[in-house]
């Protein structure tokens, strides 16, 4: 009784795509339309749980990453947005709350280099501590330790920049 069933389910299915196929075949622009239509519907539901996956159902590629908390200010009423804290004011919250495991700075900001390619790019001034509180170590060289709080500048370059921009080379 149920392969009967089944049987006659297919069937039907297949009867209906048929008859949907020669109806289309019968009128092209509206076939062009169904399937852009079904195209652009298929992309964009794509586009939105990529988005949607990668900020809230993924976890952030960190140590920890779920106990990560954004402290600053919301200016969304003006042009801004989220701002993080000035220096002072974090340097403040270090002293005054035992309530995180670590507190770590960033400002992000842009710049230029210039030369035989010019580009800009998106910096972020960092606290000596912050890729430790991320738990983030570097692939080659090393990150920031507290030797270098008031030192001369140093930088710690991310993959892609190192390899577009110096060729992967492992030193200077």
């Amino acid at each position: 009784m149920q392969r009967v069933a089944i049987k006659h389910a297919v069937e039907t299915t297949l009867a209906d795509l048929r008859n949907a196929l020669r109806h289309l075949r019968r009128a092209p622009l509206l076939a062009s339309l169904t399937i852009l239509t079904l195209g652009l519907g298929i992309g964009a539901t794509t586009a939105i749980f990529s988005l949607v996956n990668a900020m809230l159902l993924e976890d952030l590629p960190f140590r920890d990453g779920e106990q990560l908390l954004f402290v600053g200010h919301d200016l969304t009423g003006g042009r801004l947005g989220r701002v993080p804290l000035a220096a002072a004011e974090l340097h403040d919250l270090r002293e005054r709350t035992t309530s995180f495991a670590g507190i770590g700075g960033i400002w992000s900001n842009t710049t230029m280099i210039t030369g035989e390619n010019p580009e800009e790019l998106r910096i972020g001034l960092v606290t000596t501590d912050f890729f430790e509180v991320l738990g983030a170590s570097a692939a080659y060289g090393r990150t920031f330790t507290a030797a270098d709080e008031g030192a001369a500048p140093t930088m710690v370059l991310s993959h892609a920049l190192w390899q577009r921009r110096f060729g992967e080379a492992p030193r200077g």
